[in-house]
Parts: C-alpha cells; sequence; structure tokens
C-alpha cells in the first residue's frame, strides 16, 4: 500500500487508496475465499477496515462473516472477528425491498453513493466503518 493521501474518521487516519478486495460469494458470483497482504512495520491498537456485504439478506445480526489473522512483527497471531450488523452490512440495506427482508442490523455507515434498483427506484448504497481492537498494542 502505498503512503498516498489520508483523511481521518471514527478516530483513525485512513488512505484514500482502495485496496479493491472482494471475497467470499457476491450473488451467485465467486470470489477468493481469503487475501494476504503486508503492511509496513506501524504500532497499532485498532485495525480499521471499509466493507460491505452483498447478497446477504438472510444473515444474522453479530453473526460472524469474516476473520482477520494479523500476524505482528514477533510472530504472534491474533485473530479478529467481522460480524453483520456490527461492522458491516448489506450494501443495499436501504433499499425498501431490501430493507423488509435483511436479519441485521445497520453497520456505521463510512461513505454513501446513489443507486437504483432494476425498476429505476433510487435508494442509497453504502460502504461500512468498522474499528476493531487488538488485545494489546502491536507492531504489524
Amino acid at each position: 500500500m502505498s503512503e498516498g493521501p489520508k483523511f481521518e474518521a471514527y478516530g483513525m487516519k485512513w488512505s484514500k487508496e482502495d485496496l479493491g478486495i472482494s471475497l467470499g460469494s457476491d450473488c451467485n458470483q465467486a470470489h477468493p475465499q481469503s487475501a494476504v497482504f503486508s503492511l509496513p512495520n506501524v504500532k497499532a491498537t485498532h485495525i480499521g477496515l471499509v466493507t460491505s456485504l452483498a447478497c446477504s439478506t438472510g444473515i444474522p445480526h453479530e453473526r460472524e462473516v469474516a476473520g482477520i489473522e494479523a500476524v505482528d512483527s514477533a510472530g504472534e497471531m491474533e485473530t479478529l472477528s467481522i460480524k453483520a450488523g456490527l461492522h458491516t452490512s448489506e450494501w443495499a440495506w436501504d433499499r425498501k425491498d431490501v430493507q423488509a427482508r435483511v436479519l441485521h442490523g445497520h453497520a456505521p455507515i463510512f461513505r454513501s453513493f446513489s443507486s437504483a434498483d432494476d425498476a429505476g427506484n433510487g435508494f442509497e448504497g453504502h460502504h461500512y466503518a468498522a474499528v476493531i481492537p487488538f488485545k494489546s498494542q502491536r507492531i504489524v
């Protein structure tokens, strides 16, 4: 990841650069089940994520949808859980027909964008922010 422009939100500095990683199933479209990447050595107490789910109306609130295995510079691993409704949510949660069926709550919104359903009805799509703490400060 480059050292490009950054901005602050949710008590953290965020890169304006999007990693563009899609994992798991996405409305019957297969994606890799995992991704591995390295970060520059930094002291960290939290990890920040911007995510969204797709075709996820049947996922209950607080169900784990992904995990992060963070390995620090000493080789120690900590596993963090990403949960529906707390850390991420259905991207089309505000679409009326989706909202009527979604089983998980609305995670904190990072950014919104305009979208429309097949009938041309407009709604706001969302990407969600999660700031998940490590058990202790790490150099990752």
